[in-house]
């Protein structure tokens, strides 16, 4: 796990495209504080320019992609640049150096990720006469398209984001993974394209300015949704699609971007029966082992919802090591409806582990928010996001690199409400109305008074009514409208929250926190394009059996964790007391907000109308993160 830069000079300075590099790489210095590397590009001579800036190398082995220099500026003409920072995870010694070149010089890679069947890879191409010179996942990635080319990368088991040059073809190759749970941005400029893991690295160097592009503030201040699949939260900048390739051509600069994942849909559909669960279990628990992979020691995060207690459970009887060598962490709230303690305790019971809490405050929620807004980029839309924030710097503080992460699970086998109503409003649609209110009955245990539920998501996925917004001037709320659910199924809803919105928003807090603090977290969920794809063919009819949520998963798994969690009937995730803090906060949040200068906001209902309800917070919270976002990363912006 690391993190990326560089660029590809079309007719920009030399000089001011490496010093652009070597900042770039100091920017984003806590995603790789274990090594760093500069590979610069000529190509007219044979051999590239390695440097090192703060860490140098060393090895008992001659590897030729290990640099012996320090990073200098030359007066050379580089026609483009790799640069990395490493956190040594696989291959912790200096083969696992990057960048990265096979034994012929031919193909170089910066690479951002881990590929998990990269064990399984190797031994393929071992049989068809491929030697390898270190232990890495990152070799294995050169090797597989040396010898595949890009059939390489659907071949790729993962999370990832890498640039890989064919110096002979003179072709550089962007490439991301599946569901985009490692990121990768760009800008195209005429004087040269640049690449990079983080967006502050563009904004820090000046390559932009801090300016949010009109699409992303409207659907974060509506919607909560500050970025997707089609837009960065910030002008001029774009990503590389997760799921695509783009193929740079360093001649002539041109571009050529496709996908190289088939387009993710159900293949079949599976009847409930043992041999069904059993494959559930299989198969989480393959995806579970092969995340385990690692030189390092691992951990997870412990939520004490079902997702986190079965990878807690499969990690536990997979683990070799002694007794309490396996650490797991959680949030917990003393007092609060959002303290999940006493699940966590239950799901960690007479296993070999440590559990590990930490409690956020609301007064360091305030302390830390500007440091927060700056890890992510981006503005977060819920409290939550510093509860995560607060575990990966508990994990780091512990000594340790890696953790495991439930996300994905929900988006997977149906864990949402959103879901249950789909589900229902299908029904109806088929005229099934009695098997509707049937299941709607059946829910009630899981579903909060399911019959009131419904008929609340019918009048907003109609009407769109959103009264919160009475917070916000007409103008703004008409030009940008939420999308209409209520012709979706639930595995069409299911893929979008996939692919372009839900969990694309989650993995990018995920990132963001978790490297911030230099640790890896791992989310089995969501990487494994096989068990991806099993669990969209499961029916619907499955996915709620008796109303229940992730009923599939759940079932697979009954007997490997405790009944507290098998029947735990409630969904939080690292919830935290947000109305609580809210409350208290409100009184000087609401002073800052009417002293800004948003230009769409109305401030005189902000002024005479208290917030009563839980969305006319949240609406309000987004308001006050924009602002203290505003003033920590730009000047003027609106």
């Amino acid at each position: 796990m690391c993190g990326i830069n560089g660029y590809f000079l079309k007719s920009g300075s030399s000089q001011s495209t490496q010093l652009w590099l070597q900042k770039a790489n100091r920017v984003i210095k806590h995603r790789g504080p274990d090594g760093d590397g500069f590979a610069f590009f000529n190509f007219n001579q044979p051999q590239p320019n390695l440097f090192y800036d703060e860490i140098q190398p060393k090895s008992s082995k001659d590897y030729t992609f290990l640099p012996s220099r320090k990073f200098e500026i030359t007066d050379k003409s580089f026609s483009c640049g790799l640069a990395h920072r490493r956190l040594a995870i696989i291959e912790t010694g200096c083969g696992g150096h990057q960048p990265m070149c096979d034994t012929t010089n031919r193909y170089w890679i910066t690479y951002n990720g881990e590929l998990y069947n990269y064990i399984e890879l190797k031994q393929q191409l071992q049989e068809k006469g491929i030697s390898f010179q270190t232990q890495s996942d990152t070799e294995v990635v050169i090797q597989a398209f040396a010898y595949w080319n890009t059939l390489a990368f659907s071949k790729f088991k993962g999370m990832f984001a890498f640039v890989l040059l064919d110096l002979k073809e003179q072709h550089a190759y962007i490439c991301r993974d599946q569901l985009g749970v490692k990121p990768l941005y760009f800008i195209n400029t005429p004087e040269a394209f640049y690449f990079s893991s983080e967006q502050k690295t563009f904004t820090q160097t000046k390559l932009i300015s801090a300016e949010p592009s009109d699409t992303a503030l409207k659907q974060y201040v509506l919607n909560g949704a500050p970025e997707s699949k089609s837009y960065t939260f910030f002008n001029s900048l774009s990503e590389i699609k997760p799921g695509t390739y783009s193929q740079y051509n360093l001649k002539t600069h041109d571009v050529l971007s496709q996908d190289y994942t088939k387009p993710l849909k159900p293949s079949q559909t599976y009847d409930l029966s043992e041999r069904l669960l059993f494959k559930t279990q299989e198969m989480v628990q393959t995806s579970i082992h092969q995340h385990m992979r690692s030189d390092v020691p691992l951990a997870t995060c412990l939520s004490g919802g079902l997702d986190s207690s079965i990878i807690l459970r499969v990690m536990d009887a997979a683990s070799p090591e002694p007794a309490d060598s396996l650490n797991c962490f959680t949030a917990r709230f003393t007092g609060s409806s959002a303290d999940e303690w006493k699940f966590a305790q239950a799901a960690s019971k007479n296993l070999r582990v440590n559990a590990v809490s930490v409690e956020p405050q609301l007064n360091d929620f305030n302390k830390h928010l500007n440091e927060l807004l700056y890890a992510l980029d981006a503005p977060i839309w819920d409290t939550s996001t510093y509860a995560q924030f607060c575990i990966m710097k508990s994990v780091r503080e512990h000594g340790i690199k890696v953790v495991l992460d439930g996300q994905g699970a929900d988006e997977l086998f149906a864990g949402y409400d959103h879901y249950f109503y789909l589900y229902w409003n299908q029904l109806i649609r088929s005229l099934k109305v009695w098997s509707a209110l049937k299941h709607m009955f059946q829910s009630g245990k899981w579903i909060q008074y399911p019959s009131l539920f419904f008929s609340k998501e019918f009048i907003k996925s109609q009407l769109n009514y959103h009264p919160e917004y009475y917070y916000l001037k007409p103008a703004f709320i008409d030009s940008t409208r939420p999308e209409n659910r209520s012709k979706k199924t639930v595995t069409e809803a299911q893929l979008q929250d996939l692919c372009t919105s839900r969990l694309f928003s989650f993995l990018r807090c995920e990132d963001r926190c978790s490297m911030w603090h230099s640790v890896e977290s791992r989310v089995p969920f969501s990487d494994d394009s096989d068990l991806i794809e099993f669990a969209l063919s499961l029916p619907d009819a499955l996915k709620f059996k008796n109303g229940i949520r992730k009923y599939v998963l759940r079932e697979a798994f009954k007997n490997n964790i405790p009944s507290e969690i098998y029947h735990r009937m409630d969904k939080k995730g690292f919830e935290t007391p947000f109305e609580q803090w809210f409350d208290l906060s409100w009184k000087n949040w609401k002073t800052e907000l009417l002293d800004c200068n948003f230009d769409f906001v109305n401030k005189k209902k902000l002024y005479n109308k208290p917030p009563q309800k839980l969305s006319e917070k949240r609406l309000l919270f987004r308001l006050y993160i924009l602002h203290r976002w505003k003033l920590s990363h730009c000047s003027n912006w609106i």
